[in-house]
């Protein structure tokens, strides 16, 4: 059989950090990398299009297997993307000399002949449940996806979490039946909490201290940071504590959350130390003596699995999949009560004994999430649906 994979959201996107792809990009290269590697009986065929250059560095290795073949098209992405959303033409399927079976792992227009199988990955839809944190311009680009539309061709969808699914159910009205939940892996991230670091030089740079409160994510409305700011006043108000260090780049809207912060009575103790390398995010995580992470919505949510991996007690959201995702290695908040986070804060920030269960619990948390797992579940999709094109 021959299988389409879209590496769109891999190849020459701002995914990457130092070393390695980050987010949705990493979740592609895993299912990628794990599929090519563990199925050499059906033929891959990677899709790219951009008329600029990509950098295909990352995939070195995987271009190497007999059974992958990789189709650049140069198509302005632009004139592509909306001849593709309006005339559903080209033929993706047809551009790869005919698919079997093909698979969108990110959300992307994807025009398909009916014969061909299609597999939808959906991570979130945070775009259709807070609409209103996000730019006109990026709630343009989410419409011209037709996300809705992909969901109601696909054959199969996989959505990350089990929240994710309950969204495409309940903003698509899709069957429940149509949609696999396949988590995403946590074994490769960072490093374990009992492995030793190399410096940095991180803290010195920021001056960041001892006893820090550690907030890492793209800083964003979503990610509810003017909250934290007001729930870290608050605490600083009763006692005295560490700083508060706001670790990310800066996303839409991010110059009102520096300002609350420049505003606020403690603006001196919050640090912003924007975006970091791999080596600084581990020396972050590994000296925090919490991490807050009081998002509104995440189809996955990586970080607080981060965190917990490198050894640091997390207080999270209690909403969307950060539950599903953390079990009992958190403790929770209410995002929309700043008198909540504060008081989970120091509470979290003060007890010991507490901070140390989290930890044990949360790091034994990480172990249920492994790519392998991922990539194994994918597989018996693909193949459920090879049984159908075979008849069987």
């Amino acid at each position: 059989m021959r299988i389409g994979i879209d590496i769109r959201a891999l190849v020459g996107r701002m995914w990457f950090s130092s070393s390695f792809p980050n987010g949705v990009a990493e979740y592609v290269f895993r299912i990628v990398e794990g599929l090519v590697e563990n199925d050499r009986e059906n033929e891959y065929i990677l899709f790219f299009n951009s008329f600029k250059n990509p950098n295909i560095k990352i995939l070195e290795k995987i271009l190497n297997l007999p059974n992958v073949n990789l189709r650049v098209f140069r198509f302005p992405n632009k004139l592509f993307d909306r001849i593709a959303r309006f005339l559903r033409w080209p033929k993706i399927d047809k551009l790869l000399g005919g698919v079997d079976i093909y698979i969108s792992p990110h959300i992307n227009i994807t025009p398909l002949s009916k014969e061909t199988k299609f597999i939808q990955v959906v991570h979130d839809l945070s775009f259709e449940v807070y609409p209103e944190f996000y730019a006109l311009r990026k709630r343009f680009w989410n419409w011209s996806q037709d996300v809705r539309g992909s969901c109601c061709r696909a054959d199969v969808i996989i959505a990350v979490s089990e929240s994710t699914k309950h969204d495409i159910v309940t903003f698509y009205d899709i069957p429940e039946e149509k949609i696999k939940v396949i988590h995403e892996g946590s074994d490769q991230l960072l490093v374990s909490r009992d492995e030793l670091l190399e410096e940095s030089g991180i803290f010195e740079r920021c001056g960041i201290k001892d006893g820090y409160i550690l907030f890492l994510g793209t800083i964003e409305p979503r990610k509810n940071i003017i909250s934290l700011i007001r729930a870290y006043e608050k605490l600083c108000k009763r006692k005295k504590v560490g700083q508060l260090v706001i670790v990310g780049a800066k996303g839409w809207s991010w110059g009102k959350i520096l300002r609350v912060a420049s505003i606020s009575g403690v603006a001196d103790n919050i640090i912003f130390t924007g975006y970091v390398n791999d080596l600084e995010r581990k020396n972050l995580y590994s000296k925090a003596r919490i991490f807050v992470w009081p998002s509104y919505y995440e189809g996955f949510g990586f970080p607080p699995l981060e965190a917990m991996r490198c050894g640091v007690p997390v207080i999270t959201s209690n909403v969307s999949s950060l539950p599903e995702m953390c079990g009992d290695g958190a403790f929770y908040i209410n995002p929309h009560d700043i008198n909540d986070i504060s008081r989970a804060m120091d509470i979290l920030y003060s007890n010991e004994d507490l901070r140390n269960v989290l930890v044990t619990k949360g790091y034994e948390q990480t172990k249920k999430f492994k790519w392998n797992n991922t990539v194994v579940k994918t597989q018996e999709v693909i193949e459920s649906l090879i049984n159908e094109c075979s008849g069987n």
